[in-house]
């Protein structure tokens, strides 16, 4: 269970890593 908690909470983690370099890029491109 440990386990299981560990991993979706590296995918939690790396999904809103992604999420926010995207972000950063596009205020970055963006107008």
């Amino acid at each position: 269970m440990n386990g299981v908690r560990r991993w979706f909470w590296w995918r939690c983690r790396w999904q809103w890593l992604i999420y926010a370099e995207q972000k950063h890029l596009f205020n970055f491109l963006g107008p």
